[in-house]
C-alpha cells in the first residue's frame, strides 16, 4: 500500500477478544491518553498515524467476537502486521489468540506480536508471563512478546514502534 509517491503505509491489524484491550491500546498510542470509556468495537474501527515524513501507519482495530470472524477476514489480507491481543486478567482471551489468528487467515508473512494488555493491574492477573511467552511459538514464526498499559503508557510506544521498524525492514528486503 502506497502512500504518495515516495510514502509507505504499513498496514496494522489488531485481533482479540472483546475487551482485550485492543481499542484503548490504539487510543493511548495515537492520542497519547487513556480513554477508559471505550465501548466494544463494532465491526472495525480505523485510524491512522505518520510516523515520518515518508511513512504512515494505518491500524484496522477489529471486533472481539469469534462468531464473526469471516466478516473481518478481507481486513487481514495484504496486512503487513498483525497484533495479537490478549487481557493479563483473563486466560480464556489468550487462549482464544489461535483460534482467532486460523479463522482470521493471518497471512503467513505479516510480523506478529502478542501483546498482554491490561499490565496495571497486575493484582488481578490471570495469566503469567512466562506462559504467555511460551505460546508464541504456536503462531509460526518469530513472534515477539510485550505487555501494556494503555492506563499508565507502558510499552505502548515500544510495541508499535517495533512492528513499524520490523515492517520497514522486511519492505526494504523485498525492494
Amino acid at each position: 500500500m502506497e502512500v504518495g509517491q515516495n510514502g509507505t503505509a504499513i498496514k496494522l491489524v489488531l485481533l482479540g477478544d472483546d475487551y482485550s484491550g485492543k481499542t484503548t491500546l490504539v487510543y493511548r498510542y495515537k492520542d497519547g491518553a487513556f480513554n477508559p470509556l471505550s465501548d466494544s468495537t463494532v465491526g472495525v474501527c480505523f485510524y491512522h498515524k505518520k510516523l515520518d515524513e515518508h511513512t504512515s501507519l494505518q491500524i484496522w482495530d477489529t471486533m472481539g467476537q469469534i462468531g464473526f470472524a469471516p466478516m473481518i477476514i478481507p481486513y487481514f489480507k495484504e496486512a503487513d502486521a498483525v497484533m495479537m491481543c490478549y487481557d493479563i486478567t483473563n486466560k480464556s482471551s489468550l487462549n482464544n489468540l489461535e483460534l482467532w489468528n486460523i479463522k482470521c487467515e493471518v497471512p503467513e508473512r505479516a510480523v506478529k506480536v502478542l501483546v498482554g494488555c491490561k499490565c496495571d493491574l497486575e493484582d488481578q492477573r490471570a495469566v503469567p508471563e512466562t506462559e504467555a511467552k511460551e505460546r508464541v511459538g504456536v503462531f509460526g514464526q518469530e513472534v515477539e512478546h510485550f505487555e501494556t498499559s494503555a492506563k499508565t503508557g507502558h510499552n505502548v510506544e515500544n510495541v508499535f514502534n517495533l512492528v513499524a521498524s520490523k515492517v520497514m525492514k522486511l519492505k526494504r528486503k523485498s525492494n
